[in-house]
C-alpha cells in the first residue's frame, strides 16, 4: 500500500464508520500473504459486527471466501473510509466468515496539511450553530487548514450530527476575526477502557475551504 498510515487507536473508536459502511454496503479488500509470501486478495462486505467482552467480532460475506485461508491472518482494508484493520479466523457461520479483530486500527492520513494535537493538555473551543446557538467550552483534540477534531460525552454529543454546519469562533483565549466555517463528516463513538468506563464521542470537522488562519493561531499558541 502506498497510503501512508498512522495509529488511530483501537476498533472501538471506528464502530461509526463500520455502521456507515454496513448501511452503504462500501466493500473492504481483504487480503492475505502465505507463507511464500504470495498474497492472497479478495473484495469483501461486512454484514454486522458484535462486541463480546471487550472483544470485536465481525462478519464478512464474499463470493470469493474459499479463496482464503483460515489459518492466515485478515487484513482488511476500507478503501472509501482509509482505515486498516487486521483480525483472525473465529468461525464459519454458513456463507460467512466471523473474524476476531486486532485491537489496533490504523487510519490512512487523508490531510495534506499537518495536524495540531493537543495530547498533554486540554485546550477548548468555541463553535457557532446558525446566527445564534453557541456551543462553547468543547475539547479540541486537533485542527488544521483543512479541519478540526472535537471530544464530548455521548450525552452532548446528541446535539450534533454528521452534515451539520458549523463556524468555530475561539480557539483557547483567542477570539477569531470570523467564524472558520465546516461541516461534521463524521461522529464516532469510542469507549474509555478506564474504570469509569466512559462513551466518548469524536466528532471530525471539515471546513469549506482550507484555512492559512490557523497556521497563525498555532503559531501564537506555541509561541504563548
Amino acid at each position: 500500500m502506498k497510503e501512508n498510515f498512522r495509529p488511530a487507536g483501537t476498533v472501538t473508536e471506528f464502530y461509526g464508520e463500520l455502521d456507515s459502511m454496513i448501511k452503504n454496503k462500501r466493500e473492504l479488500l481483504v487480503w492475505q500473504t502465505d507463507h511464500q509470501g504470495k498474497r492472497i486478495k479478495i473484495n469483501a462486505n461486512i454484514i454486522t459486527y458484535k462486541t463480546d467482552h471487550w472483544q470485536t467480532l465481525i462478519t464478512i460475506n464474499s463470493s470469493s471466501l474459499d479463496k482464503l485461508k483460515k489459518r492466515f491472518t485478515f487484513f482488511m482494508y476500507a478503501k472509501e473510509d482509509g482505515f486498516l484493520l487486521k483480525g483472525k479466523f473465529q468461525r464459519q457461520d454458513r456463507d460467512f466468515y466471523v473474524i476476531l479483530m486486532d485491537e489496533n486500527v490504523f487510519l490512512r492520513e487523508k490531510r495534506k496539511t499537518d495536524r495540531f494535537q493537543f495530547q498533554y493538555t486540554k485546550i477548548y473551543t468555541d463553535v457557532l450553530y446558525g446566527e445564534k446557538i453557541s456551543f462553547q467550552g468543547l475539547l479540541l483534540k486537533d485542527i488544521s487548514e483543512d479541519g478540526y477534531g472535537l471530544l464530548m460525552n455521548e450525552a452532548k454529543s446528541k446535539a450534533f450530527v454528521e452534515g451539520m454546519q458549523l463556524g468555530i469562533t475561539k480557539i483557547s483565549t483567542i477570539e477569531l476575526p470570523r467564524p472558520l466555517n465546516g461541516s461534521i463528516v463524521h461522529k464516532t463513538l469510542t469507549k474509555d477502557k478506564g474504570e469509569e468506563r466512559l462513551n466518548i464521542v469524536r466528532l471530525g470537522v471539515k471546513f469549506h475551504k482550507p484555512s492559512k488562519l490557523i497556521n497563525h493561531i498555532k503559531k501564537a499558541m506555541q509561541e504563548g
